[in-house]
């Protein structure tokens, strides 16, 4: 799409991540401290990745993320995020009958 001055960029970001296998219900309770930790670091990860990436497409924005997550959360599986376009049209609502 070219250029133009009135096209808002806008998105809501859901991220989604798995976590390992867990062996029994003792090793659910070893992991029970990370859960916090690993909620606040893909929260930290995808709003400064997002924020701060001079990437040429979203998806490359993406991938990054999970990377990062991947690399920094050894119990989280898989990731996965939804950004939808959302869409705001220009509507004229003077009451010019000249528009």
């Amino acid at each position: 799409m070219p250029d133009v001055y009135d096209r808002i960029f806008s998105t809501e970001v859901t991220a989604n991540y798995g976590w390992r296998l867990f062996q029994d219900i003792a090793d659910v309770k070893k992991t029970v401290p990370t859960f916090d930790a690993a909620f606040e670091g893909v929260k930290e990860a995808t709003l400064s990745t997002f924020a701060t990436d001079d990437s040429a497409s979203v998806q490359a924005t993406l991938y990054k993320m999970t990377q990062i997550i991947l690399g920094k959360f050894k119990d989280i599986d898989d990731v996965s995020y939804a950004l939808p376009n959302k869409h705001y049209f220009q509507i004229d609502m003077s009451n010019d009958p000249e528009k």
